[in-house]
Parts: C-alpha cells; structure tokens; sequence
C-alpha cells in the first residue's frame, strides 16, 4: 500500500507542481494586465504623458518628500497586491504589511514608499518616464503616447527581483525599476545613445542597475524569470508577452552595453530610436 501511495505521488507531484506554476504565472499576467491599464487610465488623465518614475527624485527621498510610480497609480489599480507575483519567493514574509513609520497623516498612500520599491513589476523609466542630470538636479519628463513610434513593441513593464545572491536565488522582492541591457547603438563605427529626453538633448539619464548575467546584485537590469525561466513582460499597446532574458537581450553586448546594428531585441526597449539611426 505504501509503495503505491509513494508511485502516485512521485507521479502526481510534477502535475500538480506544473499546474501551481502555471496558475501563479496566470495570477501575475493579470496583475500586469489591471498596472498597464490603470497606467494608460493615468496617462488620460495627463495629458497622456506617462507615469512619472518619482515625483521628487532629488534629495532625501522618504515618504514625506517623492512618491514612486507605483504610487502614484494605487489610486488607479486601488490594491497594493497587484504589484506582487505570487511566484516571488524571495519576500520577507510579511513585507508588505511594514508601512512606513513618517507617513503623511491623512495620505494613506505615502505609507507604502519602501514597499512600492520592491514592486514585482518594474517600469521601462529609460525609454518612457527618464530621469534627466539638469544643472546637478536629476529632472523627470514623461513621454507622451503619441511619441511612442512602436507602442506594440516597446516594453513598458515586465517581472522583476530585487537582488540575487550568490547561490542564484533572489531575494528582497521585485524591483519597481527595470533596465535595458544595452544603452547604446553602434552603426558605422559610431555608438549613439539609444536613451534620453526629447527636451534635454546629451544630458546623462538615470540608470538603475547593469545588465549583468548570470549572478550580481541585480542581474538581467532587475528583470527576473519567475516563471520557469519565462518572465511577463508588458507592451505600451497593453499586450503581453512570455519571454526569456536571452530573448530580452539578444543581439546586445551586455558587458560594453552596446546594440550592433540590425540587432533586434534591445530594440523593443526604446520608444523611438535616435535621429541619425
């Protein structure tokens, strides 16, 4: 009896843990379906200009001075759980229960500015919302839907980790920020800038963290493959996609940054490629 209970749990298990997988992996696409609407509802309401990545990024950021863009759209998707992948392990269990202790009385939003950083969906600041160096003071200028050239290509959100360690696994929860692997486009001997603002030409932009591969503090830019190696990643369109970080980079020289021309993958990142391209 034993041993046929032990055969049809060692042939069960792999079911039922396959089935788990692809419903936690259901559960957060849903979740990245109810951010990308409430981010283009946002976008309505401004001018349709994207979400600002934060609304103060200079100086001594706490929930008192900025807010992330996860906040600023928790009155557009109303719960802060659909920022969170049931298929993050790495939580701290309870972290997203710990509010912040200088909250702004009466704002209840502000209560969540840690915790909307460790967001398991990350937003593609660089090509949408960037982060602009203006005489020592980083700017934010969101970009409009209009200047978007290919909204049904362009990542706008996708799944992400905090930190990883040296075993390969994460930890800290997600990101609210993801990178793209390469920053620049090589075309006849010459590397262009693939990020900027449209109103700041040559100023450096924001970068959060480095695409590195396979283990670093935040490997693949902060994006991460929850989903048995696949990981969601949002359109501006609203489609969504399951892909792998080696079909995010594809084409991309991740230790120079560099895209070589023709490269197709680190495309998909960019909202609109630089004039002389």
């Amino acid at each position: 009896m034993l041993g046929i209970v032990a055969l049809l749990s060692a042939v069960l298990f792999p079911v039922f843990r396959s089935a788990k997988l692809a419903a936690e992996q259901t559960v957060c696409a849903s979740h990245h379906r109810v951010v990308s609407q409430a981010n283009l509802i946002y976008s309505g309401d401004y001018d349709d200009r994207f979400i600002l990545t934060d609304q103060n990024p200079n100086g001594t950021l706490t929930s008192h001075t900025d807010r992330t863009w996860v906040q600023l759209l928790l009155p557009y998707s109303q719960e802060f759980k659909i920022f969170i992948c049931p298929s993050d392990t790495g939580r701290t269990p309870g972290e997203d229960l710990v509010f912040d202790q200088d909250a702004v009385p009466g704002d209840l939003t502000s209560r969540y500015y840690t915790a909307s950083m460790h967001s398991d969906i990350g937003f593609n600041f660089e090509a949408l919302s960037p982060q602009v160096l203006v005489n020592k003071e980083w700017v934010t200028d969101p970009q409009t839907l209009a200047e978007i050239a290919n909204p049904s290509s362009t990542v706008m959100l996708m799944d992400t980790a905090w930190a990883v360690d040296s075993n390969n696994r994460p930890y800290g929860g997600g990101s609210w920020l993801v990178d793209p692997p390469c920053r620049y486009l090589e075309a006849g001997g010459e590397r262009i800038p693939m990020f900027g603002a449209p109103g700041y030409p040559g100023l450096p932009v924001y970068a959060a963290s480095r695409w590195t591969t396979p283990v670093g503090p935040t490997p693949f830019g902060g994006a991460w493959p929850w989903h048995q190696g696949h990981m969601n990643v949002s359109r501006v369109d609203g489609s969504l996609r399951s892909l792998t970080p080696s079909g995010l980079q594809a084409g991309c020289d991740t230790q120079s940054g560099v895209a070589t021309e023709g490269a197709t993958a680190p495309l998909i990142w960019v909202s609109h490629l630089p004039s002389g391209f």
